[in-house]
């Protein structure tokens, strides 16, 4: 992977959605949980994102295997069968379709993506290597939130510029 440097960069959240954040990934254990971080982007300069709303995407490894199936069946994705027959336990796959229409949503309402997030059920909160394979993760602010037991651990944020590049740690803020 590529080594650029990233800007330094801040993501900040109004503290009811950290809290928010926190109970959404308790709540999915022990399955991965999947979701947008939605405010107002960084300006260039700046570097900062604030994150004023956390929005839940369905995992569709975790509970619909029907839209599984359609969505490879139309090649939106392209998983082997070992991947999709874990039920969302080590990774998440988000509907295009419901990713779409939550930006559309969000944007009727002046917000943008500034991010996503995902659980990693006892497992730390850094990048995996099934992250670090995902092209969409690219040029976004990623936070993982590492559940242990049940019980949220510790979140971080990583990003990075292209998909070829690696991950770096940025700064998250609650206010």
């Amino acid at each position: 992977m590529s080594s650029q440097t990233v800007p330094e960069k801040k993501l900040i959240f109004d503290k009811d959605e950290w809290l928010h954040l926190q109970k959404i990934c308790e709540r999915g254990y022990p399955r991965e949980v999947c979701g947008l971080l939605l405010g107002k982007p960084a300006e260039q300069s700046s570097g900062i994102s604030k994150v004023t709303s956390v929005v839940t995407l369905q995992n569709v490894l975790a509970r619909d295997t029907s839209r599984l199936e359609q969505l490879k069946q139309s090649h939106s994705i392209q998983l082997p069968q070992d991947r999709m027959s874990r039920g969302g336990q080590y990774e998440f796959v988000i509907d295009p379709k419901e990713h779409f229409q939550k930006l559309n949503d969000a944007s009727k309402e002046g917000f943008d993506q500034v991010g996503i997030f995902h659980s990693h059920p006892d497992h730390p909160a850094v990048p995996s290597e099934i992250d670090a394979s995902q092209p969409f993760l690219a040029g976004w602010s990623n936070v993982i939130v590492a559940v242990d037991k049940g019980a949220f651990k510790e979140a971080r944020s990583w990003f990075r510029i292209t998909e070829e590049s690696s991950f770096q740690e940025e700064n998250i803020f609650v206010e």
